[in-house]
C-alpha cells in the first residue's frame, strides 16, 4: 500500500505538468486559429470595401485620332476625334477639351526637345535634354468643345466622340497632337497624345 501511495505521489505532479502542457498548447492553438480567422475577416472586409469604393470611382479612358480628308489650296483638311470612354458607373462632366497641335515643316532638320522649368525653391531655370522630337511650329491651341458650351457630360458606359475639323498648311509634314481633358473642379487635365503624318491616302510620307 505504501508503495502504491509512493508511486501515486510521484506520478501526480508529472501528470499535472503534462496536462498543463497539453492545455497550454491547446490554448495557443486556439488563439492562433482565432487570430487567423480575424485576419481573414479583415481581409474580406477590406476587399469588399475596395470593391464598393471602386464602384463609386471614375474609370475613364481617353484617346485621340486624326484623318486627312483631303487637300485644298495649299492646306490639308484634317478631322480630329477625341474620345472619352466612361467605364465607371458615374456620370462625368468636362469643362474643356483643349487640342494643341504642333508641326514639323518639310525639309526641316529633326531636333530633340529640351525640357525647361523654373525651380520653385531656387527660382533658377533648369533644363533637361530628352529624346522626344521637337515640333517647333504652333498650328492650333484651342478648346474644341462647340462655341458657348460651358461643359459636356458623359454618361456611364458611354463612349463619347468629339470631332474637330481644321486646316493645316501644306508645308507641314508631321504633327504632334495633344488633347487635354479638363474635369470639373480638377485643375490639371488628363491627356492623350499622338503623332500623325500629313498625307492623303496612298501618298508617301515626306
Amino acid at each position: 500500500m505504501e508503495i502504491i501511495q509512493l508511486i501515486l505521489s510521484t506520478l501526480t505532479p508529472i501528470v499535472i505538468v503534462f496536462l498543463g502542457y497539453l492545455l497550454n498548447r491547446r490554448l495557443k492553438l486556439m488563439e492562433r486559429e482565432s487570430e487567423q480567422r480575424r485576419q481573414q475577416e479583415l481581409e474580406t472586409k477590406e476587399r469588399e470595401r475596395n470593391d464598393l469604393e471602386r464602384l463609386h470611382k471614375y474609370r475613364l479612358e481617353f484617346s485621340l485620332d486624326a484623318r486627312v480628308a483631303g487637300r485644298q489650296k495649299g492646306y490639308y483638311l484634317v478631322e480630329f476625334t477625341a474620345t472619352i470612354n466612361n467605364k465607371s458607373r458615374l456620370k462625368k462632366d468636362f469643362t474643356a477639351i483643349r487640342l494643341r497641335i504642333r508641326g514639323l515643316e518639310k525639309e526641316t532638320a529633326i531636333q530633340l526637345w529640351r525640357a525647361r522649368r523654373k525651380n520653385p525653391q531656387t527660382g533658377e531655370v533648369e533644363e533637361q535634354q530628352t529624346n522626344r522630337i521637337y515640333f517647333p511650329v504652333t498650328v492650333c491651341d484651342e478648346n474644341i468643345l462647340p462655341p458657348f458650351w460651358e461643359n459636356i457630360f458623359v454618361e456611364p458606359g458611354v463612349k463619347q466622340l468629339i470631332t474637330f475639323s481644321t486646316s493645316i498648311p501644306e508645308n507641314i509634314s508631321y504633327i504632334l497632337a495633344t488633347a487635354g481633358f479638363y474635369y470639373t473642379n480638377v485643375p490639371k487635365p488628363h491627356t492623350a497624345e499622338k503623332m500623325f503624318a500629313l498625307k492623303q491616302r496612298n501618298e508617301p510620307a515626306v
